[in-house]
């Protein structure tokens, strides 16, 4: 009897490992497909402020944005700061980015999909006296400094940070 009560508990104690290691893996592999990403939006009418500020979290094989033919674009249907940008909640305004025959000015090719507007806030430009223009605009920077593509051109990786800000620029 003492052997046999010895024996069930062992077993019990092997089907419950078993039961943990079946859970935990499937754990893994359910938030495997994940990355978080830290995004900082300004305010653009109050530059000290945030309109967002905050961890995203997507799935690295899902875009969010629904532009006709945006599979084009080299992110090869991965993740982008685009969609860390549309994930925040806040309205996102875009449009194609195409390259251009030279000759006849059609369309050839998508090169990246750039934002227009974030929660109806547009860029402008302004005529000065002086005869220069001075530019207001969203500036993208990705871990630190000034983005030199469009969003959708940067795969998003675990840790990575993006910020939007509103600057402008005078010529």
């Amino acid at each position: 009897m003492k052997t046999l009560k010895k024996m069930l508990a062992v077993m019990l104690a092997v089907v419950m490992m078993m039961g943990l290691g079946v859970t935990s893996m499937a754990a893994t592999t359910e938030g495997s497909n994940k990355v978080t990403v830290h995004v900082t939006i300004q305010n653009p009418d109050d530059t000290s402020k945030n309109i967002f500020e905050g961890n995203v979290t997507v799935d690295k094989d899902t875009t969010l944005y629904t532009l006709e033919d945006a599979a084009t674009i080299e992110n090869y249907g991965k993740a982008t700061a685009m969609d860390a940008l549309i994930a925040t909640g806040e309205t996102i305004t875009y449009h194609k980015v195409q390259y251009l025959d030279t000759e006849t000015w059609e369309p050839i090719d998508q090169y990246g999909i750039a934002f227009d507007s974030i929660n109806g806030k547009a860029g402008t430009s302004v005529k000065n006296t002086d005869g220069s223009t001075t530019y207001q605009y969203w500036e993208l920077c990705i871990n630190g400094p000034s983005a030199s593509n469009y969003a959708t051109n940067y795969v998003l990786t675990e840790g990575m940070n993006i910020t939007v800000k509103w600057s402008s620029m005078t010529y």
